[in-house]
């Protein structure tokens, strides 16, 4: 394992491991990052192998006894501190996510508004089966554009082949999905959904915030 940086044939910036507050880098496998605002390859990321992995296993293992014998007080020093820089570097972190567990629009609007309001992510996954309606859905997507907040539209567990959370993605401009790795045909389909989209209108304007 090396300390030092390495660079691809193409010399992009590769990205390492942080474990122990440090950097690590090895001579492994790299998978290239995609920049979708630029369209271009911005940099390699190193794939962890099996010593990463039990690295960084190991370093969390013993950190925790030391967490655990920190007084409250000194936590929540802590904790503030994390969050003071959350909000100084917000625009350098690429996202930190906020998953809605709410099974009503009530549930999920309240934890997205606790995230608003503590600064506690800049994006949420939202799941609108789970939510419950598409208009509750397009409600909770609107209060997070209208605090700075990125909704990603993501499927679930026993999905069909419905590509309904393509349309979503697009029509509310979210910009972005999760739908699994193009494995299976319920996921394939919202990808292909997209694709016709895309080959229908390949400038179609975003709907952005459709709730005034």
């Amino acid at each position: 394992m090396s300390s030092v940086p390495q660079k691809n044939s193409e010399s992009l910036p590769l990205v390492g491991h942080l474990i122990d507050g440090e950097l690590k880098y090895y001579n492994g496998k790299t998978q290239e990052i995609y920049n979708p605002s630029t369209g271009k390859i911005s940099k390699n990321i190193q794939l962890a192998n099996k010593s990463i992995v039990k690295e960084a296993i190991q370093s969390a293992y013993n950190a925790f006894p030391s967490w655990r014998n920190t007084p409250p007080v000194k936590r929540a020093r802590i904790m503030f501190k994390f969050k003071d820089l959350l909000e100084k570097n917000s625009e350098k972190i690429c996202q930190l996510i906020g998953e809605e567990h709410g099974k009503i629009v009530h549930d999920a609007k309240g934890e997205l508004q606790r995230g608003i309001d503590d600064s506690l992510a800049n994006s949420i996954l939202i799941k609108f089966n789970q939510i419950g309606t598409i208009t509750e859905t397009m409600s909770t997507i609107h209060l997070g554009n209208m605090n700075g907040f990125k909704s990603i539209i993501s499927h679930r567990s026993g999905e069909t082949e419905d590509s309904t959370i393509a349309d979503l993605c697009v029509g509310l401009g979210t910009g972005q999905i999760k739908t699994g790795a193009p494995c299976r045909s319920d996921r394939v389909a919202k990808y292909n959904r997209l694709l016709w989209i895309e080959a229908e209108q390949s400038e179609i304007p975003f709907a952005k915030n459709v709730i005034s």
